[in-house]
């Protein structure tokens, strides 16, 4: 009998680390707010691979407290685990792993006091129902079924320590960053802040130190601890990206970094499920005008009707920069793709015309260069200099990256997809000889316009594609509704929950000669059964 209590203890105690794990992660990817990491969890649980362990880790806690001390309830427990293993062996791999930060690991020896505590009160409460091994097994059995109930304990017990750990850390940057006084550039929007961060600094680094926030670090602890990390003493331009899921973020960061630049690459229906409405979304973007100083320098695509309806106070100096609008104070025309990039050429306040040639593709990437061209013409960047360096940009990798092959062409377009981009992806691939095929998954967050906007994409699809791959039943249920409305062939049309499947039926079917577009790739969080 001892013999089987501790293989169960074994077997339940590794499915249990192991499903907590996996919650841990998806913690993470939802940037530590428990209230999504709910949300996603109950969303969840009507799926098999979640729904199942649940049920089961219900059944071995009723079993195990009333028949834990017979051998068949042993034996029946034991077989019950052996469920869990189809689950654990074909989880699906995770597209960014679970990284053990130092939040983590206090966050775990949390979890590990909890569990404790809750031995003790199993103890106190139990001790004369059940002898030493299985009120182990039982406890054991309890809290791998109340997992999340105990994780939301661990949390919550943690969040002082966290928040005074944060403050702490953002204090430090602030302290920093007033000593070095860089000129700070602050750059935000729906869509296309990464990129333009990148080819801002891109710009300006030939004429002076810079240090931009990498990747996407653009929450007051990113920024942070991009300041007390990278910022270095003689650094003279700090380019700061601001992200946002609620009203007042941006005004948070702008309070914390001060930028006396403010660029607004777009904005659109992003986040929707958190913002609930557009207005809220054009408060929260154009928080960082509202903060700049009063020299401050305000950069704004006008070409988006969200941004150019705004009614900005009368003191600031506003820069417009787009293509469509013909008032703008750099404008790009002329612009044509090929499979060395694009060319385009762009009209100054002075209204003399530069020509530009670029590696980047997409009229959203065009977007991204002219905001950069003009923040760089604006700090007397010579524009000799701006059309070279314009021209050594290398393509953000997943961001519209092509990637050629013998006997295929891919648009790599997988990071953080939006709807204008979705669409400017469909008209590059569009322009590409031959037979194009796309794998996407949609776009989410998108509220209670998520049905309509995917639609119209898998109408556009439909004049643009040969092939189509979609991943994700439910997801991607109106885009193939759009596809098959707009009289697209069943037949060209493929769902899969996985990539990987996705390419096989790609090459598989068209095999050579063909432009493959891979439009956006949901986090972990999002993968369907």
């Amino acid at each position: 009998m001892i013999f089987l209590y501790v293989i169960n203890l074994l077997s339940l105690g590794v499915i249990m680390a192991v499903r907590y794990v996996d919650l841990l992660h998806i913690l993470q990817l939802e940037k530590y707010q428990f209230k999504r990491l709910m949300g996603w969890f109950i969303d969840h649980l009507r799926d098999r691979r979640m729904l199942i362990p649940f049920l089961l880790s219900l059944v071995q806690f009723l079993l195990l407290a009333w028949f834990g001390h017979t051998l068949w309830g042993l034996l029946l427990h034991l077989m019950l685990n052996g469920f869990y293993l189809p689950f654990l062996i074909r989880r699906p791999p995770k597209k960014v792993p679970l990284v053990y930060t130092n939040r983590i690991k206090r966050l775990l020896l949390a979890s590990v006091a909890v569990k404790g505590l809750f031995y003790v009160l199993t103890r106190l409460i139990a001790d004369r129902l059940y002898d030493e091994w299985q009120l182990l097994l039982v406890w054991l059995a309890v809290i791998h079924f109340l997992q999340i109930d105990l994780l939301f304990f661990s949390f919550y017990i943690m969040w002082p320590i966290e928040k005074a750990i944060a403050l702490s850390f953002i204090r430090r940057a602030k302290k920093k960053l007033q000593a070095i006084s860089p000129q700070v550039i602050g750059i935000t929007g729906s869509y296309g802040k990464t990129s333009t961060k990148a080819i801002i600094q891109q710009l300006l680094k030939q004429r002076y130190f810079v240090c931009a926030t990498p990747a996407s670090y653009n929450t007051p602890l990113g920024i942070a601890r991009t300041i007390n990390e990278r910022l270095r003493k003689f650094d003279q331009i700090f380019i700061c990206e601001m992200g946002a899921t609620k009203l007042g973020d941006i005004h948070e960061l702008a309070q914390f970094v001060r930028p006396r630049i403010g660029i607004i690459t777009a904005i659109g229906p992003q986040h929707l499920d958190t913002f609930q409405n557009m207005q809220t979304i054009i408060r929260t973007k154009f928080e960082l005008i509202e903060g700049l100083p009063e020299d401050g320098i305000a950069i704004l695509n006008y070409d988006n009707r969200f941004i150019k309806g705004y009614k900005l106070k009368e003191s600031l100096h506003v820069i417009t920069y787009g293509i469509t609008e013909e008032g703008v104070n750099y404008r790009a025309t002329n612009i044509h793709y090929g499979h060395e990039g694009s060319r385009f050429e762009v009209v100054l306040p002075d209204r003399s015309v530069y020509a530009f040639r670029t590696k980047l593709l997409g009229l959203h990437n065009i977007y991204n260069i002219l905001a950069g061209i003009a923040l760089a013409h604006v700090m007397k960047v010579p524009i000799r200099h701006i059309q070279q360096q314009v021209e050594r940009l290398e393509p953000v990798p997943h961001r519209l990256e092509l990637k050629p092959y013998e006997r295929y062409t891919i648009i790599d377009d997988s990071f953080n997809s939006n709807r204008e981009g979705f669409q400017y992806a469909l008209d590059v691939l569009n322009q590409f000889p031959g037979k194009k095929a796309i794998i996407t998954p949609g776009l989410i967050e998108l509220g209670d316009q998520h049905y309509a906007i995917n639609y119209r994409l898998g109408t556009q699809m439909a004049r643009i594609c040969d092939l189509v791959v979609l991943i994700g039943k439910k997801q991607t249920k109106p885009i193939y509704d759009g596809l098959v409305e707009a009289g697209f062939s069943i037949g060209r049309i493929v769902v899969t929950n996985c990539f990987q499947n996705g390419f096989r039926e790609v090459f598989n079917r068209l095999y050579e000669g063909f432009t493959l577009l891979i439009e956006n790739d949901l986090p972990d969080q999002y993968t369907e059964e």
